[in-house]
């Protein structure tokens, strides 16, 4: 019988029902807000097993892994060496045992809900470091293994209070740091609690705005007198603080979980409760009831619930570029190993936590330290997950600091904000430098990783160790280590991973330095990171000279959106008046070229992906130490436009429009600015804010030097020269051009420098004047007769 046509379709169907997904699916390529393949083909691991992550798809109910050691995967192939890992639940794999040192090949594939697989993505080659650090994942099997039975779980095993009371009765500066502790306690034993707030307040405008920070504050100062009360009980053990800390726990637990401290009404208000509960909960542990226990069980598996669904509905494994999530994942974790075993989600919680750990965190940090939400972000997230590296080292037993971005932690703080700085450098509420508080973070690293030149940062921050309750802890669980200040580093430093160089004269005070920080990064402009690529910061003898606009009344609010996001509120470039997107992960720079010597440094940005109406943007800059910073803008437009350089101030800009020159004096330092330009300019300034903020900042001055002429190119040379003092130099600057090369001659104070750079597109030796060079720039110091040449390093 000849089949009908309908026959024919559903047999179609059924054979494609039994076919692989096509190949296409697990290839495409990833969204600006994923995270992408990991290892990257080519990529090499200094950690073994390396984690493997790939992008999420929406029909799987599993995923395959396979990793070989020959390029082919046919395991009937004898040079193959194939391992197979099955049932896989997330995008994501690390595995359980180490890697050997050597080229490997890795491949997915996903398994919708008919067990039907996808074809196999492409094979990517990786390398195994021969001095890889293993860092195995941590298994359920092997966390059911490692976790106390007992309590307490959280910083402290049960096999170690008593060796921490005798280093308490024995040390002189524990013994100090607990008598204060106890005092606090003493105070908490009689204090009236803190009643639970009333107010239902969001971030949102329009939300009781006014209330929503207030809420988080007053639930910290409850949480921490139960945290309090709950370490004096599990030291000494005397009632008063085991009665006074069941107290304050029940009352805390007593919190409607979704009342004003509901966490998808207020995260900030929550999110105390899923590591300050359950640590008071895990120390005074033999202080509660059987009943009381019940209570606070009953309330953090709401609580810590709620959290996890909020992590699973926003799929942070594969989108993992959000600010506030990217610490809910490890408060989530600390909940679950204090439940452990008494709630029947923690399993899940703190597979999910370690998941996220092993594979992506920390996703704004680089390998090689840096943080693309700012140094002020940096301390902020980075010290709060020096909880989750104590919980989990004592708990779990094995050390969180394994990881690459440890190894170069305190670099963002040596290099962005050395001592004395004035300002916090780039992302949001970065206007301020570093605070005391800055001290426990260093510290803790220095201490643990062993590097003296951090504890030397950390030293010259003044003040005392971290106190209190964590601070003893740490204290006691790690060596003092002897600084050592920087003289043999250099001076200037790349974090490639978040596209920020720090150039500097010297790092040992600021006071005394002249810094250039500057930005090209491939994470865009993207939540707290926003300012725009190919911009720069310039500080000097103490003094914020050239600024960036990281003030904010109100995170995304009319102010900070329209204004403290745009390109115009920095120092950076406008092409035809347009900048870059606001706050997008599409506005993308990198970091090309960096270079850097005792003498002079050199660094080139890429922020062509940045601009709508730019076919090239590529910002190069020499620093001529101490005082010559000398930017070559080699920029080509879509179409025949005019260009805007855009500096921003905290004093009015003295502008010499014939000469092409402004200038910026402050308290103990100024810069003058001359613009070398192919075609006349005209300048603008502007002072305070349109809009105006919602809250007081201090003024800033923007000045806007532009083009008059349309062109589609421009090779555009811009000198900056900082100064100490009130008496600025007059350097005498001439702008020298060839068929192979650009630059300047700048003569100042009887000093003669030659910077000079490639012109784009030319092949071999390029030539300006005398200056003869191979590579991307080079300086001469006419009075040395000496070149620097850069080359570029991609």
């Amino acid at each position: 019988m000849k089949p009908t046509g309908c026959a024919v379709v559903a047999f179609a169907a059924w054979i494609l029902a039994l076919s692989p997904v096509a190949a296409d699916d697990v290839n495409r390529m990833p969204g600006k807000m994923e995270y992408g393949y990991r290892p990257f083909d080519g990529q090499v691991s200094h950690v073994t097993p390396p984690p493997f992550v790939w992008l999420h798809h929406k029909g799987a109910k599993t995923y395959e892994l396979q990793v070989s050691g020959a390029e082919s995967f046919d395991e009937a192939d004898r040079a193959a060496d194939v391992t197979t890992y099955r049932r896989i639940k997330y995008n994501l794999y690390t595995p359980s045992e180490v890697l050997k040192p050597g080229r490997y090949w890795w491949r997915y594939r996903f398994l919708d809900g008919g067990e039907t697989p996808s074809a196999w993505s492409q094979a990517r080659a990786f390398t195994v470091d021969r001095k890889a650090e293993a860092f195995p994942f941590i298994t359920p099997q092997e966390c059911r293994k490692r976790i106390p039975d007992r309590h307490p779980r959280l910083m402290i095993r049960p096999e170690d209070v008593a060796r921490l009371r005798g280093q308490i009765e024995r040390d002189r500066v524990l013994g100090e740091m607990f008598d204060e502790i106890r005092k606090q306690a003493d105070g908490y034993v009689t204090a009236e609690l803190i009643p639970e707030p009333t107010v239902m307040a969001s971030a949102h405008v329009g939300g009781n705005r006014e209330h929503w920070w207030p809420n988080r504050v007053t639930t910290i100062k409850a949480l921490q007198a139960a945290d309090t009360l709950a370490f004096a009980y599990l030291i000494t053990q005397e009632q008063k603080y085991g009665q006074a800390a069941r107290r304050w726990i029940l009352h805390m637990a007593g919190w409607n979980p979704m009342g004003p401290t509901n966490h998808l009404l207020n995260d900030e208000a929550a999110m105390p409760f899923l590591y300050m509960l359950p640590r008071a909960y895990d120390w005074a542990y033999d202080a509660l009831s059987p009943a009381d226990r019940d209570t606070v069980r009953r309330v953090m598996k709401l609580r810590t619930q709620t959290a996890f669904s909020v992590l699973e509905g926003m799929r942070l494994l594969n989108c993992p570029f959000e600010s506030h999530s990217n610490r809910l994942w490890h408060w989530v974790g600390e909940s679950a190993i204090c439940f452990y075993g008494e709630l029947e989600q923690s399993p899940e919680w703190l597979d999910y936590a370690l998941n996220y750990f092993f594979a992506i965190y920390p996703v704004w940090g680089g390998v090689d330290g840096g943080w693309h939400e700012g140094a002020n972000y940096w301390n902020s997230y980075v010290y709060r997950s020096l909880y989750w590296m104590d919980v989990a080292r004592s708990a779990l037993q094995f050390e969180p600091l394994t990881k690459s971005y440890y190894r170069h932690v305190g670099d963002f703080a040596l290099y962005v904000v050395p001592p004395h700085t004035p300002v916090g450098g780039f992302g949001d509420l970065s206007y301020y430098p570093p605070g005391a508080d800055w001290r426990y973070t260093i510290e803790y690293f220095a201490r643990r990783i062993g590097n003296p030149y951090w504890q030397w940062w950390a030293e010259q921050k003044g003040g005392q160790h971290e106190r209190g309750v964590y601070g003893l802890l740490r204290e006691a669980s790690s060596k003092p280590i002897r600084p050592r200040p920087p003289t043999r580093l250099p001076s200037s430093k790349v974090f490639r991973g978040v596209g920020v160089a720090a150039l500097h004269d010297t790092i040992l005070d600021a006071r005394q330095d002249v810094a250039f920080l500057f930005k090209s990064s491939p994470y865009g402009g993207q939540s707290h990171g926003h300012n725009p690529q190919n911009s720069f910061i310039l500080c000097a003898y103490g003094d914020e000279l050239l600024s960036a606009c990281v003030y904010r009344d109100e995170h995304g609010g009319k102010w900070h959106r329209t204004w403290a996001w745009s390109t115009h509120a920095h120092n950076a470039l406008l092409v035809d008046g347009q900048g870059q997107p606001k706050n997008s992960p599409s506005a993308q720079g990198r970091i090309v070229a960096f270079k850097t010597t005792r003498q002079a440094d050199y660094v080139a940005g890429d922020a062509t992906e940045a601009y709508a109406n730019a076919n090239r943007f590529v910002r190069h800059v020499v620093f001529a130490k101490p005082d010559v910073l000398v930017i070559l803008d080699d920029v080509e437009a879509k179409q025949p436009a005019t260009y805007q350089w855009m500096l921003h101030g905290l004093s009015e800009f003295k502008v010499d429009e014939a000469a092409a020159t402004a200038a910026l004096q402050r308290k103990n330092a100024g810069v003058s600015a001359a613009y070398l330009s192919p075609l006349p300019l005209t300048f603008k300034q502007t002072s305070g804010y349109d809009p105006e903020p919602l809250q007081k900042f201090p003024t800033q001055w923007h000045l806007e030097a532009g083009t008059k002429e349309k062109r589609d190119r421009m090779l555009m040379l811009t000198v900056l020269c900082p100064y100490q003092g009130q008496h600025p130099p007059r350097p005498v600057l001439e702008r020298v051009e060839t068929d192979t090369a650009v630059g300047c001659v700048v003569t100042s104070g009887g000093k003669r420098r030659t910077v000079a750079f490639r012109k784009p597109g030319v092949d071999g030796s390029a030539d300006l004047g005398t200056l003869s060079f191979d590579g991307a720039a080079a300086v001469l110091k006419a009075s040395r007769k000496t070149v620097f040449q850069f080359e570029v390093v991609q």
